[in-house]
């Protein structure tokens, strides 16, 4: 190979690699808007060729124009979501058809066919433009919510969480979907899926799940999961794509207060809830009456209440130029926790005892951790503590009905030596190191109750900026800040953690469209 042709080859090469540089943000556009196509033909069917098409947002006046090819199709690409825009066509000879409220869904190729009618009748007006039945123009498997759904349609917590409605979407258990539970979408795995804000990767690579939960339904613009097929500008995961967009201003002012509130007296008793309530009735007819206030709480669902409260003002700035929105919310939580682990196992040591074993064994592991499954813990933390003899349920109805020790003991306790306070001896230890004096420890069942106090504070912005009529700027913040006293460790033993979360979340998009249609 000569020096010029090597040379050449290099050059060449380099020219493609920027190429393809500059082609990945346009490729990865539709992530965060959609796209609308269709044919123009006249009264008999014929396509229409060289036909000016006109593509207009109804709320922020931004336009984007095209024209129809040789085989009467246009294509319009890289146009936010929503349901307002104006389809426009006029071609010669013919009279100009325009189509209202035509709606282009995030992620999408919306399609849109127009029929022209001979020049000289009446322009040819559709007032709504229906979305088709069958998506005829891509074979992804995907489901998106409007905003008005995304109000109406109940979640608790997460938006996330309505990725649930979509067909082939699970999730383990009757967990919700948040930070560190995930989803399967089609058998996948819960590590398989892939979460984006405003096009933005929102994936936690330490857990299942997103980095950051939006709890707030004013705030999205569009919400889409997509479940097999996607297409590639998409891509890092196998599993389901997850795709937030958040909302933008128009050139209307528009807002809204909201509040949400949830509490024990709009909810059931769950089958956990109805067991418990009969072990602590059975435990204050049997000699502890502290467990009377518990049962008679549990006659109910476990005492809560959730005020989820804010706003949102959105508008313009200069009008067809540049648009604002900013929303609030705030979640407070107020209620109990209340856990046990009777007929579950002996893992608990009595007060006196656990202050014997710290003394005796500083170093045990096993004595004075609360970190080793399985094994005794010292009586420590938030709330309430009560240790109690174990339990039995001799009919098999779930509920305990009698003492391990003593008169009535279960079967599998038969012959154990009648104590005074019937707890169980775990152990026999030396009360001195060589020493003969021996001192028992004594475990049982155990119950704790603490109260729940969460707080969350989130407040999302926005600002749309079009620069031109082929370049867009789109800033957006999103600062949350989350507390929650008792979020993890083990609640029985008392081992309970305090999460406090803050989250600064910038996100700056840039779009510039080369040609308004690819055809």
């Amino acid at each position: 190979m000569s020096e010029f042709r090597t040379r050449n080859w290099i050059a060449r090469t380099v020219v493609l690699l920027v190429a393809l540089l500059f082609t990945v943000p346009l490729v990865s556009a539709q992530v965060t808007t959609g796209n609308l196509q269709g044919f123009v033909k006249d009264p008999n069917g014929a396509v229409v060729a060289g036909a000016a098409v006109k593509v207009t947002n109804a709320d922020t006046g931004v336009s984007r124009e095209t024209t129809t090819n040789d085989e009467g199709f246009y294509r319009v690409t890289n146009l936010l979501p929503g349901d307002n825009y104006t389809l426009e066509v006029t071609g010669a000879g013919f009279a100009t058809s325009k189509i209202d409220r035509v709606a282009v869904r995030l992620g999408t190729e919306n399609s849109s066919d127009v029929a022209l009618s001979i020049q000289g009748d009446v322009a040819n007006v559709q007032v709504t433009g229906d979305a088709p039945l069958i998506q005829s123009t891509q074979s992804q498997l995907s489901q998106a919510y409007t905003p008005k759904q995304l109000t109406q349609l109940p979640f608790n917590g997460s938006i996330d969480n309505l990725a649930l409605l979509t067909p082939g979407v699970v999730t383990p258990g009757d967990a919700d979907f948040t930070n560190g539970v995930g989803i399967s979408a089609n058998g996948n795995r819960a590590r398989s899926n892939n979460f984006q804000i405003d096009g933005q990767d929102n994936n936690d690579n330490s857990v299942a799940g997103p980095t950051l939960s939006l709890t707030n339904a004013e705030a999205i613009g569009e919400y889409q999961i997509i479940t097999n097929s996607f297409s590639a500008e998409f891509g890092r995961n196998s599993g389901a794509q997850v795709n937030v967009v958040t909302r933008s201003g128009t050139n209307e002012f528009h807002g809204a207060l909201f509040e949400f509130y949830r509490s024990q007296q709009l909810n059931a008793r769950d089958n956990i809830e109805k067991v418990g309530q009969k072990n602590y009735a059975f435990l204050a007819a049997n000699g502890f009456p502290a467990f009377s206030s518990f049962a008679n709480t549990l006659l109910g669902p476990v005492p809560f209440h959730e005020n989820r409260l804010g706003g949102r003002i959105g508008g313009p700035i200069a009008k067809n130029k540049a648009f604002f929105f900013a929303t609030y919310e705030g979640t407070f939580f107020r209620g109990i926790n209340l856990g046990d682990n009777i007929q579950q196992g002996l893992y608990f040591l009595d007060g006196p005892s656990a202050r014997f074993a710290a003394g005796r064994f500083p170093q045990s592991p096993y004595l004075n951790a609360t970190g080793v499954g399985g094994q005794p813990s010292l009586v420590l933390g938030q709330g309430s503590f009560f240790i109690i003899p174990p339990t039995c349920d001799t009919n098999g109805d779930g509920v305990s009905d009698t003492f391990a020790f003593g008169p009535g003991a279960c079967s599998a306790f038969n012959g154990n030596p009648i104590t005074a306070n019937r707890l169980a001896p775990l152990a026999v230890v030396d009360t001195v190191a060589g020493g003969m004096t021996r001192t028992v420890i004594y475990g049982g069942e155990a119950v704790r109750v603490a109260p729940s106090l969460q707080s969350e504070h989130q407040f999302i912005g926005r600002v749309d900026w079009n620069i031109t009529d082929k370049d867009t700027l789109i800033g957006r913040y999103i600062f949350d800040d989350s507390k929650f006293p008792i979020a993890t460790g083990r609640f029985i033993p008392g081992a309970l953690f305090d999460v406090p979360s803050r989250n600064n979340n910038l996100g700056i998009t840039y779009t510039r469209v080369m040609s308004p249609s690819s055809t």
